[in-house]
C-alpha cells in the first residue's frame, strides 16, 4: 500500500518533467484522462490508477516506474528524466541511431573506440567492448 508521501512525490515528479512547457490540463488531455479527476487526485496526494500512471508517463516520455519510485534502472531512463539540453541531445542521437543501418552503427563504434584510445587517459577505467 502507498502513503500520501508517495502521491506527493509522484505529482512532484510530474511537475518537474512537464516544466512550463505543458500544463497539467494539457497532460491529462493528451493522456485521455479526466482533468477534474486528476485535480482531485493531485490535491489529495493520491496516486492514479496504474493504467493512468502509464498514460501520463507516455505523454511525458518517461518510464512509469520513475514517476512512481523516482528510480531508473536503465541508463537511458536516467537520461530521459534529466530535463537538460544535454540529455535531450543524447536522446535525439539515440533515436537517430535506433533507425540507422548497421553501417552507421559500425562507424559510430569506430569513432568511439578511436576517441577512447586517443582522448581518454589510460588511467580512466575503460568500458568492456561488447557490441
Amino acid at each position: 500500500m502507498y502513503d500520501l508521501e508517495d502521491g506527493f512525490k509522484f505529482w512532484r515528479r510530474v511537475d518537474i518533467i512537464r516544466g512550463t512547457a505543458l500544463s497539467l490540463k494539457e497532460v491529462t488531455t493528451q493522456a485521455g484522462l479526466s482533468y477534474e479527476l486528476v485535480k482531485v487526485q493531485r490535491s489529495l496526494n493520491r496516486l492514479p490508477k496504474a493504467t493512468d500512471v502509464c498514460k501520463i508517463a507516455l505523454v511525458l516520455h518517461v518510464p512509469s516506474e520513475w514517476l512512481i519510485t523516482g528510480e531508473a534502472d536503465d541508463p537511458l531512463d536516467t537520461v530521459r528524466v534529466a530535463n537538460t539540453d544535454e540529455a535531450q541531445r543524447v536522446l535525439k542521437l539515440m533515436r537517430k541511431l535506433a533507425i540507422s543501418d548497421s553501417m552507421v552503427w559500425t562507424a559510430v563504434e569506430i569513432v568511439l573506440d578511436t576517441y577512447m584510445e586517443e582522448m581518454v587517459p589510460a588511467s580512466y577505467p575503460q568500458p568492456s567492448a561488447t557490441y
